[in-house]
């Protein structure tokens, strides 16, 4: 493993468990305070019971004062306790505030309760002092009756203190245990922390100890010599490890080096003399550079014109591409209004799609009820047929009696009577008939002319509907269109960004390419020039060849200190 990925671990640990000790330590703190917190809430407590008792027994003191002695002092004293200063309901404020259980307050709460019951015989003796009949006072003061009450006043704050130590004793003890409890943890962290201190020291140490040999390997290379076949041998792969493993790689590096500088001295060796046979070649050569290099300044010059006229075309051709994209971001800005009122439209078209339907429901159940409507008054004409024929019989039947009734005589008067109110009603219903005949024949007249209108205004509200489906259909194609028509100029816009930022790439290309065709042209000035100074200089460099070939020598016995084979 590697030193910082071990430190790195080991830290994690250390860090874990110093904020676990930190947080024991804060817990033993806090156990420590809840333990005095706890023996405090005892002390106050116990105090709570006997503030109860005496508050208690010093009214019955004051009260046996005052029916004995009849010193007005004693009963200011007593009554001030009751009303003003409240002793005992003080303790059961008290208690509920500090959370005492239910159970405990019930006993106070009972002995509260009894010691009021004794303010009542209390209250009663101090009246019957007042009335100046001491005996009774006395005997209510002093009698079994009364102690017997008193009694019971102590018996609850025996066993409320009782329950309160065994209770607050038991959480001095919880609060004791958990204290121990943190404290052998705390002690058990801070063990484990220094063991693991230890442990990274001697695993630092072990890792660390290869870096003694690579000081002494590199004090050799220090003073120019040294073995550079020899090795340091590790195994680990830790940073001591890589260490090791790239020194060694430094060795063979080194060793190699110095093999290729001892045969490099050799071959400069050899190379001098050849280079100083060449230096008279380049004298030659270099007056032919001369020649050429002015014939290359010439082309350079024309090619820097060049240059300058395809500058000042890219700049025309960067225009018109800035143009172009600013006309794109137009139709980019209008094709996207389009869209939004395109898809306004289609929306508007769904809802005149959805009332045109509604619309076609509506007239739909119309005709049928018109129909329905035509239909049943055509049974009112049936009905009225029969109702017309029965008010015929009617009248032949009247008309029957009241002959029956003149052959009768003055017998038959009253029936012929009948007969006649008959005739009259039937030829009444006659003509009722008869006008209910025109209005249903009317009814129906109407209800057909009603349905044939909405029969055709059915179908075109129904050819509409379709129409209107279509028009709807195609307002979602015109939509998908457009939305792709929108996408394809949103990717034209981006294309045109990259043309335009290549445009300008190009224009600055080109006139750096005029530039480095003016700094050419006169670079080739420079040199020609620099070649008619080297022909100068080539017999400096053949006394330096010379020199060269005797560093070669001093490089070679400076070599051969190492060790490489």
């Amino acid at each position: 493993m590697k030193i910082s990925k071990f430190l790195k671990i080991m830290g994690a640990i250390f860090t874990v468990i110093i904020l676990a000790n930190i947080f024991s330590v804060y817990s033993l703190r806090q156990s420590f305070k809840n333990e005095r917190l706890t023996i405090e809430r005892q002390k106050e407590f116990k105090q709570l019971g006997i503030d109860l008792r005496n508050a208690s027994d010093y009214l019955t003191n004051q009260a046996r004062r005052y029916v004995q002695f009849g010193e007005q002092k004693f009963y200011d004293n007593y009554w001030k306790e009751v009303k003003e200063t409240k002793t005992r309901d003080h303790v059961v404020e008290r208690l509920k505030e500090l959370g005492s259980p239910q159970e405990e307050l019930n006993l106070i709460e009972e002995s509260k309760n009894n010691s009021d019951e004794l303010v009542k015989i209390e209250d009663e003796a101090m009246k019957s002092v007042e009335k100046k009949d001491f005996d009774k006072a006395r005997q209510l003061m002093f009698d079994s009756n009364y102690d017997n009450n008193k009694a019971k006043i102590e018996e609850p704050i025996l066993e409320f203190q009782k329950k309160m130590n065994s209770r607050t004793e038991s959480e001095v003890q919880a609060e004791r245990k958990k204290s121990n409890m943190l404290f052998n943890i705390t002690i058990g962290l801070i063990i484990i922390l220094i063991g693991l201190i230890i442990f990274t020291f001697i695993v630092l140490v072990k890792k660390i100890s290869n870096l003694a040999e690579i000081s002494d390997k590199l004090k050799e290379l220090s003073n120019n010599e040294g073995d550079l076949t020899s090795r340091i041998q590790s195994n680990s792969k830790d940073e001591v490890g890589e260490i090791a493993s790239s020194f060694n790689n430094l060795l063979e590096s080194l060793q190699n080096l110095i093999i290729q500088i001892i045969n490099t001295t050799l071959d400069i060796k050899k190379q001098s003399d050849e280079f100083i046979r060449i230096s008279q070649g380049i004298k030659e050569g270099s007056e032919q550079i001369a020649v050429t290099m002015e014939e290359m300044s010439e082309g350079v010059e024309e090619q820097a014109v060049s240059a300058s006229e395809v500058a000042s075309s890219s700049q025309n051709l960067n225009n018109i591409i800035e143009e172009a994209n600013e006309s794109e971001k137009s139709l980019k800005i209008s094709s996207k209004e389009v869209l939004r009122i395109t898809k306004e439209g289609k929306n508007e078209m769904e809802s005149s799609v959805n009332q045109i339907i509604s619309i076609n429901d509506i007239v739909k159940e119309s005709v049928q009820k018109v129909n329905r409507l035509d239909f049943q008054s055509q049974e009112i004409s049936k009905l009225v047929q029969v109702i017309k024929s029965i008010s015929e019989q009617t009248n032949l039947l009247a008309l029957n009696a009241a002959i029956e009734a003149a052959r009768a005589g003055e017998s038959g008067k009253g029936f012929a009577v009948v007969a006649d109110e008959i005739r009259k009603l039937a030829e009444e219903v006659g003509h009722s008939v008869n006008e209910i005949t025109e209005l249903v024949i009317s009814i129906q007249n109407e209800s057909k002319t009603v349905a044939s209108s909405l029969e055709k205004g059915y179908e075109e509200v129904e050819k509409g509907t379709n129409q209107i489906k279509v028009t709807g259909e195609t307002f979602r194609i015109i939509d998908v269109n457009i939305s792709e028509i929108v996408d394809k100029i949103d990717y034209v816009s981006s294309k045109f960004d990259n043309i335009q930022q290549n445009s300008k790439k190009i224009e600055e290309e080109i006139q750096k390419v005029a530039s480095v065709s003016e700094e050419t042209s006169a670079g080739i000035e420079e040199t020609t020039a620099s070649v008619q100074e080297e022909s100068n200089s080539i017999e400096i460099v053949f006394q330096n060849a010379l020199k060269v070939s005797e560093l070669s020598d001093n490089l070679s016995n400076m070599v051969k200190k190492f060790k490489v084979k």
